[in-house]
């Protein structure tokens, strides 16, 4: 066999292996913290922008409905949502827009939290990314309570074990992560 095909075999097979749900399961297991599912008594909610804007929007904009006194820090979050977020008339809302990474966001977070003598909140962002965004908003003296924007079922079904495109481009951000993580824990900052 010619080195042409075992590059094309190794590559196939890592493409199908990338796109199970059960390959999923498996790199998120050691990033999963306590999520809670109880919204109520969140003095501020902090939604972390990313890839998948609309599904933490989303979950952010549920969560304020049971806190409707609560500060609501869109942070990262693009501005074309403003819009949507505008609609459900909450009280205290904040576009910030300067941050372009998980450290920012939880540097201007803080900031502004601060000026409400707020050290606590519920952090909304993906199941992925939540490990990370809670360590480092720890670094800022903020703890949290997260929450999952686009929580995956753990059950397993035959299907689970058929290629998806969701899950490949799924595991490609969980992979993201892991080198996050390590390189925030070689530059300290978590």
């Amino acid at each position: 066999m010619g080195h042409f095909k075992k590059t094309l075999i190794v590559i196939t097979l890592f493409c199908y292996l990338f796109s199970l749900k059960s390959i999923h399961m498996i790199l998120l297991k050691p990033l999963e913290i306590n999520n809670y599912e109880v919204y109520e008594n969140c003095k501020s909610i902090v939604v972390i922008g990313g890839r998948d804007d609309y599904d933490r929007i989303l979950k952010g904009l549920e969560i304020s409905q049971y806190n409707l006194e609560a500060i609501v820090v869109f942070s990262g979050v693009h501005t074309k949502y403003q819009s949507v977020v505008s609609s459900f008339k909450l009280h205290h809302v904040v576009f910030e827009t300067n941050s372009t990474s998980t450290y920012e966001n939880a540097m201007y977070t803080s900031k502004i939290l601060q000026k409400h003598n707020i050290n606590d909140l519920c952090l909304v962002t993906s199941q992925a990314h939540l490990y990370r965004a809670e360590k480092v908003f720890q670094t800022f003296g903020l703890s949290s309570v997260p929450i999952v924007s686009n929580k995956v079922s753990t059950r397993l079904s035959s299907s689970s074990f058929l290629p998806d495109l969701k899950y490949f481009a799924l595991n490609i951000s969980v992979v993201y992560e892991y080198l996050a993580i390590i390189s925030y824990k070689i530059h300290k900052r978590i």
